[in-house]
Order: C-alpha cells, then sequence, then structure tokens
C-alpha cells in the first residue's frame, strides 16, 4: 500500500561504509509492520508537512516544507515522490532477504540527490523557497537505513530496554553550535538557533549520510516533523510510544502534546514498529520506563 498525505545539482558518490553500523548476520524474514501516523496544521493557515508510506518498498518518510504558503505543502510532496521513485521496481520487487543495507543507503541518498536538484531547479526558476526538510528509514532485514536532511527527525524505542534514541542529527544553527562546544544554556539563547543548515533544495548540492542500525520485534521507529520534536521532549516521546499498544493513539497523541504545548507549527508523527509476536513476549506483562539516549484538526491513523 503506498499513501502520500498532503494535508494542509552534481551527484556526488558519498562514503556509505562511514555511516554503516555493523551488526549480526541479517534474517531473511520479512517482519510484519505496525504503521500509523498523524499531523496537524497547527495554527498555521496550510499544512506544509507531507509523509509517505510504501510498505512494499519499505520505505518510511516525513518531509516538511520550508514556509506557510499554500505552496509549501507541495514542495514537501515533491521530496517525496522522488524519493520513492528510486524505490519502485525492482526494488520493490525484491524478495524482503535479498534487500541489502549498502543498496538501501545507496537508493536514499539517490533519492534525496535527486529531489535536491529538482527542487532547486525549481527555487531557480520561480526565484521563490523551494526546500523542505526530510526525514526517512528504509527497513531492511533486522536493520533500518536512515536517510534525512534539515530538522526533521528520527527516533528509535528499543522495546527490551526501553532505551529511546535521536538517530538523526538536526540540521540548524543552534546544533552546529553546540558541536562546537557552545555551552547549552548559551546556545539556547541564540535567536537564530531554529535557522537551517541543511534542507532539500536550498542548494544545488545536498551531503547526505545515511545510517543503519539493529531493530528487532518490538522495536518503533518514530519520524517527526519540527512541530513535534520541537514541543514533546524526549523522554515524553519515548513514555508516549511505551504507553500505547495502538500506534495509532501514540502517534496522535504525540501531535496533540505538540499543539497543546503551544506549537506554532505543523506536527507530524509517523510510527513504524516491528510487530510482536506472542513468541517475543517476556511474560511478565511489565511497561518499561524509557531512558533518553543520544481550527482544524487533520489526521490519520
Amino acid at each position: 500500500m503506498l499513501l502520500l498525505l498532503i494535508p494542509g545539482g552534481a551527484v556526488t558518490t558519498p562514503d556509505f561504509a562511514s555511516s554503516i553500523v555493523q551488526g549480526d548476520a541479517p534474517s531473511a524474514t520479512t517482519p510484519l509492520l505496525e504503521i500509523a501516523a498523524a499531523t496537524h496544521a497547527g495554527p498555521r493557515r496550510t499544512n506544509a508537512d507531507a509523509y509517505l508510506i510504501d510498505e512494499a518498498a519499505g520505505l518510511f518518510a516525513v518531509a516538511d516544507g520550508v514556509g506557510d504558503t499554500a505552496r509549501s505543502h507541495l514542495v514537501a510532496q515533491m521530496a517525496l515522490e522522488a524519493v520513492r521513485e528510486l524505490f519502485g521496481i525492482p526494488w520493490s520487487l525484491l524478495p524482503f532477504g535479498a534487500r541489502s543495507t549498502t543498496q538501501a543507503a545507496e537508493r536514499l541518498v539517490l533519492g534525496l540527490l535527486q529531489a535536491n536538484a529538482r527542487l532547486h531547479a525549481r527555487r531557480r526558476a520561480e526565484g521563490q523557497r523551494t526546500a523542505a526538510t526530510f526525514a526517512g528509514v528504509v527497513v531492511c532485514p533486522d536493520r533500518i537505513c536512515v536517510g534525512h536532511a534539515g530538522d526533521s527527525r528520527v527516533y528509535l524505542l528499543r522495546r527490551a530496554t526501553g532505551r529511546l534514541t535521536k538517530l538523526t542529527e538536526d540540521h540548524t544553527l543552534l546544533s552546529e553550535a553546540l558541536w562546537r562546544g557552545v555551552p547549552c544554556d548559551a546556545a539556547a539563547e541564540m535567536a537564530d538557533g531554529h535557522v537551517l543548515t541543511r534542507a532539500v533544495g536550498t542548494r544545488s548540492k545536498l551531503e547526505v549520510q545515511p545510517i543503519v542500525t539493529g531493530w528487532a520485534p518490538g522495536d518503533v521507529a518514530l519520524l517527526c516533523t519540527d512541530g513535534v520534536s520541537d514541543r514533546v521532549e524526549a523522554g515524553a516521546i519515548g513514555r508516549t510510544l511505551l504507553a500505547h499498544d495502538d500506534l495509532g493513539e501514540a502517534a496522535q497523541d504525540l501531535v496533540d502534546s505538540a499543539i497543546q504545548r503551544g506549537g506554532q507549527d505543523n506536527a507530524t508523527a509517523l510510527c513504524v514498529r516491528w510487530a510482536r509476536g506472542d513468541d517475543d513476549d517476556d511474560g511478565t506483562g511489565a511497561v518499561t520506563q524509557p531512558a533518553v539516549g543520544g481550527d482544524q484538526r487533520r489526521g490519520e491513523s
């Protein structure tokens, strides 16, 4: 099933190996996935967020069109569609066990470079801001491959430990300041900290650093736009994901929380869980407390 919801340069060869997290030998078993998403325009006139669910390809993504105009959501859609094209036939017809993380990383990077070229060309032709943030995940045997640009994020909740890990780093002035060693208190006072240093379409070239990490039955990948992550702190995100067996409720809860906490932006959450079978149950029935690492309502669940 494919669902695209729109609510509201030169290609260089990347160094994939440097971003690959090695693990045990992958399984060829196709995981049973549970998927749900929710989105809300918030107080804005339009919803510039969009999300992509392509179960056949194992591709899931969110995008946020820069700006608050009637065309921003179309820009987000363009970015998603450009990436999706790289995961059509023959990729979507490959047996799940034959899908390597190296191939997934290559396609994800090339898809983002294709999206960047298209949006940048349109930006130059029209003389308007044509850019979007992007966060995407490709599901492979026992692993997920992540690619992003901007401040849309990917989190991974590991059910076995209750640990929530932020897999992506924001491409913003604030994040760069923190990387340079600026104290957190000083960085938080930056008036322009939210300004993007990287996004799809802003420049002729886009640097993409894919990440591949393992996941297991019961784990949840959360993809969200900054409308969620700016208002809902990581601890609350982890508790929400653990508290809901129904992913639709979890996604809606995250979006609602962002709006209720004074969010002034569109908010979108997309959850993907490797469904746990009866054999995966530890028999305790306990809910693990998470540890943190690293208008008009419109929603789908």
